[in-house]
């Protein structure tokens, strides 16, 4: 049992107040460490997070890893840093138009580049374009941008319109027209499936919405769709496609797989096809064409890329769009086999 102290006791034994008085130190000290901690830790974040501080190693190799960079991709993405003051790269990668100018900046040296140090150039500047087109995916329509252009597919038909205005109520778009010019006649609370593009990151959309009125403004027919949180991204190129013109020539081709390797050898048959690209990409292209070609076969693409080059490429049909109004087909084909200086000239497409 404990012995039992009086108060005038303890008031005696001095002890007590030792103990007491060690206590609050103690408590005291911790509190001013804790106070300390806090004010290192906060002036220590205030650094890292300070944009103008000079980009460290470590930094990149935050970077290297999220994106999953090979070692040439980060040893050149530390170089750029370098040699062009990049200031705190966790924070200017998150700046796409910030980190894209420096990477034009740099094509003035590509003089002194050979074709696989273009092709790491591509390469890296590509995925960090395409890193930040992931992380800035929209997941709500009230976060589409005025003056989109969207695809209303109704009836296997398309329609064409354009987002007049962004409103709580919903989204005011321009009636859409097929390519005959007839108004979209679905009726009011009619679901139809709407497709678009992001102009900021270049991801593909598509989902069901709502149309719930008809509007006319200024003489301009309108309808009114419902808001939805239910878009789905329906591509995820490593490489955006810019539009393009020009004639193609195309020939079948056939393919065999040796069973034992999995290599492919490809032989092009001989009877030549004329048709017009739509959009082309360093990782494929779009064709269009009167032949009714079925998907999943390979295409042997030629054309004029520059004056002392010829692009010859392989590629997969991977799906085929027929228009029923103009009877031309669309192929949208994914590359194969392409040379890299033929690569790196539609890459340099991407730079003006």
């Amino acid at each position: 049992m404990f012995p039992l102290i009086s108060p005038l006791e303890a008031r005696k034994d001095g002890s007590y107040f030792v103990v007491i008085v060690i206590g609050l130190l103690i408590i005291a000290v911790a509190i001013g460490i804790g106070i300390l901690l806090a004010i290192l830790s906060k002036k220590k974040a205030a650094k890292f997070n300070n944009p103008d501080r000079k980009t460290t190693k470590a930094d990149i190799e935050t970077v290297a890893k999220k994106m999953e960079l090979n070692e040439i991709e980060t040893g050149f993405l530390a170089y750029i840093c370098k040699k062009h003051n990049v200031p705190n790269l966790l924070l200017t990668i998150k700046d796409n138009d910030k980190l894209m100018q420096i990477f034009k900046d740099e094509v003035e040296n590509f003089v002194h580049y050979d074709e696989q140090m273009k092709a790491v150039y591509f390469n890296l500047r590509n995925k960090i374009e395409f890193f930040y087109n992931i992380e800035h995916t929209i997941t709500s329509t009230r976060q589409i941008e005025k003056f989109t252009n969207v695809v209303f597919i109704y009836e296997n038909d398309r329609y064409l319109s354009n987002i007049e205005r962004i409103a709580d109520d919903g989204i005011y778009l321009t009636m859409p027209l097929n390519i005959a010019g007839e108004e979209l006649g679905a009726k009011l609370l009619t679901k139809v499936m709407m497709m678009f593009s992001s102009p900021k990151n270049y991801l593909g959309y598509k989902c069901s919405v709502r149309i719930i009125k008809h509007e006319t403004l200024d003489d301009k027919k309108l309808i009114v769709i419902a808001h939805t949180n239910n878009l789905v991204v329906i591509h995820r190129r490593h490489s955006r496609r810019i539009p393009f013109d020009k004639e193609v020539h195309f020939r079948a081709v056939s393919a065999t797989e040796d069973h034992l390797t999995g290599k492919k050898s490809f032989k092009i048959l001989d009877t030549p096809h004329t048709g017009k690209f739509s959009d082309l990409s360093p990782t494929g292209c779009a064709i269009i064409t009167q032949l009714a070609i079925k998907p999943k076969q390979y295409i042997y693409i030629e054309f004029d890329i520059a004056e002392d080059k010829k692009a010859k490429i392989i590629g997969l049909i991977i799906n085929v769009e027929y228009n029923k109004y103009t009877e031309f087909y669309s192929l949208h084909i994914k590359f194969e086999k392409i040379d890299l200086k033929t690569s790196n000239l539609i890459n340099e497409m991407y730079l003006d």
